[in-house]
């Protein structure tokens, strides 16, 4: 049995971890200095929220020399949504490489924008299975490559949601996270895989959903780290739901022409905020679910519109349509929003009558020995 102590550990990683800067102060500073080696990250996200520029960036952070700061190390990219983009690397690159020109007192032994590209190792996969091969190719090429000190997976989803059969793509999750773990804990490298968000429906309020990382409960487990970048308001929110060393905060950032960057003076804020903070942020707005008509009325006919309503949200999706958006002239502009799904109080049900009769049934929802019944009768 192989086994260490504390003491031994914390000798062996120095003063703690070492981490692979976004070069994003407010996020390093949430996360000790960055991704941390040794462990699994996520990064999860809406479309076009920055997943792939903040992998980019660290692509070429990984590769900064130990002089100013960085390992100096490589990196390995693994492509599945064909999104790696050879030519907005190169622009991140040469702009990292101009900021060490005005750091550096020589200029002699500074690595070039080609050198950053070239040591970068691509491997492109388009199925579950193929991810899965190239996850197992990895261990004999780290080997070969022993410099390599980052893993990027972008994305992980991609390849698991074209897998119909639940049973198979549950056994790709699981082979996939041991092997990144394993990955991770042997060659003591940071692994960083790119999740998608799927949404979440509200079971307390009707029309509410928020965005959650894709893959469900049990990959949720897999990654120490876990980062969920947003756009909310014109703002773009990185929200850490989880740290190895700090509680939940959400900061602001931004992403220039220089690459994955500190938001402005002006919008930079951060703040601890608990989970039902977190799952406000997420959320979607509820006028953004429900159908929106627009109707005219006067205040004095509010009473009578009310109740009119409420009628009408018996009959079908089609008759809705075509009566909220009657117009009733001379009266004043308002919108009214409208829930399908909301829950008829027994006096507005379609089978119910005031007279305690109750009206037949209609010949779709009978089954087909009671219409032959009935159109016989």
């Amino acid at each position: 049995m192989n086994f260490m102590s504390a003491n031994h550990l914390y000798g062996k990683h120095g003063d703690g971890l070492q981490h692979i800067s976004t070069s994003c102060f407010a996020i390093d500073n949430l996360l000790d200095g960055g991704f941390p080696l040794g462990h699994v990250s996520q990064v999860a996200g809406e479309s076009a929220s920055g997943k792939t520029q903040l992998c980019f960036q660290l692509c070429i952070n990984v590769q900064i020399p130990s002089s100013f700061g960085g390992m100096g190390a490589n990196s390995i990219y693994v492509d599945t949504e064909n999104t790696f983009i050879s030519s907005r690397l190169l622009e991140m690159a040469e702009s990292t490489v101009e900021n060490l020109r005005k750091r550096a007192t020589e200029v002699k032994g500074l690595p070039t924008p080609d050198t950053f590209l070239s040591t970068i190792y691509l491997f492109r996969c388009q199925e579950a299975v193929q991810l899965l091969s190239v996850a197992h190719q990895l261990f004999d090429f780290i080997k070969q490559h022993p410099t390599v000190k980052l893993i990027v997976v972008d994305s992980i989803a991609h390849c698991l949601r074209s897998e119909e059969d639940s049973k198979t793509r549950l056994r790709f999750l699981h082979n996939l996270a041991e092997i990144f773990r394993k990955l991770s804990r042997d060659f003591h490298l940071a692994v960083v895989i790119i999740n998608q968000v799927s949404t979440k429906l509200s079971a307390s309020f009707h029309g509410t959903s928020s965005l959650i990382p894709a893959l469900g409960a049990i990959w949720s487990n897999v990654p120490s780290v876990k980062l969920m970048l947003t756009k909310q308001n014109g703002r773009r929110l990185a929200i850490v739901y989880k740290s190895l060393t700090h509680p939940r905060r959400v900061v602001d950032y931004d992403i220039t022409k220089d690459g994955f960057r500190d938001a402005a003076s002006g919008r930079s804020t951060s703040m601890i905020f608990s989970q039902a903070t977190a799952n406000d942020l997420l959320c979607n707005d509820f006028t953004q679910n429900s159908q929106t008509f627009k109707v005219r009325r006067s205040p004095e006919k509010s009473t009578e519109f009310e109740e009119k309503t409420k009628n009408k949200r018996t009959r079908s999706t089609e008759s809705n349509h075509s009566d909220l958006s009657q117009s009733h002239p001379g009266d004043e502009g308002c919108c009214v929003e409208v829930d399908f799904f909301h829950e008829m109080p027994p006096s507005h049900h379609p089978e119910s009558r005031d007279d305690g009769q109750s009206s037949p049934s209609s010949p779709i929802l009978l089954s087909g020995s009671a219409r032959k019944k009935r159109r016989f009768t």
